[in-house]
């Protein structure tokens, strides 16, 4: 969980530069997720 909390802040933050890369993250992060529980 403390993993996915870095991600997510970083996902963030791409979210104000690029749209395209922040998807791609948002799909990691929903893997990450899955994975966890």
């Amino acid at each position: 969980m403390f993993f996915y909390g870095l991600l997510t802040e970083e996902d963030i933050f791409i979210n104000n530069k690029k749209d395209k890369v922040m998807s791609h993250h948002r799909h990691y992060l929903f893997f990450w997720k899955n994975q966890a529980e």
